[in-house]
């Protein structure tokens, strides 16, 4: 009703409900990172993206992946799973054009969510982010990743 009545675009809809559903995920994913476990312990950090909460997060195991279609790489997906290539034949399986990892890196949910933060406003929609206007979206990611990496003690530890 508010677009029709024209007081406001559908874009604002669209980013207001994407600011929602991410803050949705990253409780869920706050919520299992307090059970994650690597190894035999946990490594338990502060989150430097958040700043305001005193919640400790934990580095898993888990992989980040960027990944985009061989049609469109300059979309990319910027995602978290357990076993990449088991992820990547699934959204293989809701793509026309062949699915490419294009990094990946040790972190879990709250390197994801740094990564998610860091390229909010090229968020197409959910954990797809627009690097048309990057030239090597891969170097920008990994540095981003690096940044947030180095402040934290490595899950491999």
């Amino acid at each position: 009703d508010l677009i029709i009545s024209g007081d406001t675009s559908a874009e604002e809809v669209r980013d207001g409900l994407n600011d929602i559903a991410t803050s949705i995920i990253d409780e869920m994913h706050r919520e299992n990172a307090r059970h994650l476990s690597f190894d035999d312990g946990l490594s338990k950090v502060q989150s430097q993206s958040q700043p305001s909460t005193s919640e400790p997060l934990v580095l898993d195991r888990r992989w980040v992946y960027a990944v985009s279609s061989e049609a469109d790489p300059k979309a990319i997906k910027i995602g978290v799973a357990q076993d990449i290539s088991k992820r990547l034949r699934a959204l293989q399986m809701g793509s026309a054009s062949p699915i490419e990892l294009r990094w990946s890196a040790r972190g879990g949910f709250p390197l994801e969510r740094h990564l998610h933060a860091s390229f909010n406003k090229k968020r197409i929609s959910g954990e797809w982010f627009d690097f048309r206007q990057v030239t090597d979206p891969v170097k920008a990611i990994s540095a981003a990743a690096r940044g947030f990496l180095a402040d934290y003690p490595s899950a491999d530890q």
